[in-house]
């Protein structure tokens, strides 16, 4: 708060600070001078990297979790001005100069490397897996960060996260804020990997724009934090085991890094990175087109082991792909591609049955989450000359009960998932962002004619043995259904008109390899069809 004239020193601004060192808390006064045209908000300037990060990640650790609904705000380092001068300083002084040193790839160097998957704004998963490593290396004699009861800071082990952090969350800002601030205080040990949702155009569709305005009003803008954001590396490599990246192997990539022995730092540009945030692997050979939109590659295990062996590597860890377990391995011989996906109940709340939204977007968040586990995998570069895996997988309630008793906070109805209804269901395709957040996109379909277009006799069946195939193999066949509907649905980022005009087709088909197959419930998967077919019309109508 701001004062006049407090102990001989002009206008200052009073900042109650609690000291945390070995023995107990204390609490100090400090008094900061500014000039008369100042606000005291400004001067978090004066503040050092290390000052600010220690003081955000002592927030985000125990308290971000007990703010609800309107309560979000209430953190104090709610303020934009402090915000932007933190994410200043990390481009600044820790990401600027890796990129002037390593370019876009980083290389993992320690013992033990945990490796995490997408996140997506779930605060409550990222904590619960920090504890589960830190009760997992608790006798490894490694050093916790100082100020930090979660994070080890240790030469003998890395955390790699492979993007997304934000977009379809309750608390993409804080989380993203609380990596960074570990990055800032523990360089060495952060390796923060760029992904398909660490870009603008995307926020503005699935929910991290809405989330800024509603938290920071307009003076917090995502072009602040892209021009952070797009500093990140593409790809993580430990030489002789594994590689991390977001989406997986393009074209590009293969023909840019291809026989480089994992040292990509001279081969990777932030172009050729760009292309393999998008990328899955599919089951056979080649590269075929990907559901998420015309432009996108997916690549077999053929091209994948072709990859790995130029480069003298085993594993490839991805994420970019919601799997009902948090995890899923395909193997080649010897090499695995290696999905992990981290946020556990996808769209979900900390506290999901106590009916209070996030205001910022109400209807993203008015239906129940995805209900899948979220995964992680610790590797032991020691073990062995490809070094050992340990799987881990946490159930939404599991990682939500952890998250709450470290933090002490409480949901009222307690931790369990709400069931979907075939009502809820109907409306999924507006809360996956099909409609409302393709608005501008409808405007330049030309006459919105959604129905002029028809698929060749070859490709309709192309998509329908895909279908069966996918879903016939699956324990959940409801949950891949509507999966594939939500990747369809890719092609509204990238597509015309006539794509969106295939994207229905493939959906209706989709449906009718599904009911074909006794799928548990074929209402609720052609009311997530019939949702955005009918809300793309009206929406054009609309303009």
């Amino acid at each position: 708060r701001q004062s006049e004239h407090v102990g001989g020193y002009g206008a200052v601004c009073l900042e109650v600070c609690t000291l945390l060192h070995s023995k107990e808390p204390q609490e100090a006064v400090v008094f900061r001078e500014v000039g008369h045209a100042q606000q005291c908000q400004l001067a978090a300037e004066h503040f050092s990297l290390q000052e600010l990060a220690m003081d955000f990640m002592e927030q985000l650790e125990t308290s971000a979790l007990k703010l609800t609904n309107g309560n979000y705000k209430q953190l104090p380092l709610m303020k934009a001005a402090k915000v932007i001068q933190f994410l200043k300083k990390a481009k600044d002084e820790i990401l600027q100069p890796e990129v002037d040193k390593q370019r876009f790839s980083r290389e993992v160097t320690s013992n033990i490397a945990v490796v995490i998957g997408d996140l997506h704004g779930q605060l409550f998963n990222l904590i619960s897996y920090f504890l589960v490593i830190k009760e997992r290396y608790k006798d490894a004699g490694f050093t916790m960060l100082d100020g930090s009861s979660l994070l080890f800071c240790d030469p003998g082990i890395q955390y790699v996260f492979m993007g997304d952090y934000v977009d379809r969350g309750e608390r993409g800002v804080e989380l993203l804020l609380l990596l960074l601030a570990y990055k800032a205080q523990c360089p060495q040990g952060m390796v923060l990997l760029q992904g398909n949702h660490e870009t603008s155009s995307l926020w503005d569709r699935y929910g991290f724009a809405k989330e800024l305005r509603w938290k920071f009003g307009r003076d917090l803008s995502t072009t602040q934090i892209e021009k952070v954001v797009e500093l990140l590396p593409y790809v993580a490599v430990s030489p002789g085991q594994f590689m991390a990246l977001h989406g997986g192997l393009s074209p590009e990539l293969e023909r840019a890094c291809t026989g480089k022995d994992g040292r990509f730092s001279a081969c990777l540009t932030k172009a050729v990175g760009r292309t393999t945030v998008w990328a899955d692997p599919h089951d056979g050979n080649g590269y075929i087109n990907s559901r998420r939109g015309p432009s996108i590659k997916n690549f077999g295990m053929d091209r994948a082991k072709a990859f790995l062996k130029s480069n003298n590597l085993k594993s490839m860890f991805r994420g970019h792909e919601q799997v009902k377990e948090g995890l899923d391995v395909r193997k080649e011989g010897d090499y695995i591609v290696a999905t992990i996906f981290s946020a556990a109940d996808y769209v979900g709340l900390f506290c999901p049955k106590d009916g209070r939204r996030p205001p910022w977007d109400v209807e993203m968040f008015s239906y129940p989450g995805e209900g899948n586990s979220g995964g992680f995998v610790m590797v032991n570069r020691t073990h062995g000359l490809h070094g050992s895996m340990e799987w881990r997988h946490l159930s939404p309630s599991q990682s939500r009960a952890i998250a709450a008793r470290f933090t002490g906070a409480r949901c009222e109805n307690g931790f369990s998932l709400l069931q979907s209804d075939s009502a809820s269901a109907a409306s999924k395709a507006a809360l996956e962002g099909f409609i409302e957040e393709n608005h501008k996109r409808i405007k330049r379909l030309g006459d919105g004619n959604f129905d002029s277009c028809s698929l060749e006799k070859d490709e309709a069946e192309s998509v329908k043995a895909e279908a069966r195939q996918i879903l016939g193999s699956s324990k959940n066949q409801e949950f891949e259904a509507r999966k594939l509907i939500d990747l369809q649905g890719e092609a509204l980022t990238h597509g015309d008109n006539l794509e969106i005009c295939k994207t229905m087709k493939k959906d209706k088909l989709m449906l009718e390899v599904y009911n074909e197959l006794d799928g548990t419930d074929e209402e609720m998967v052609e009311n997530d069809i019939e949702t955005r077919e009918h809300d793309l019309e009206e929406t054009y109508a609309a303009e």
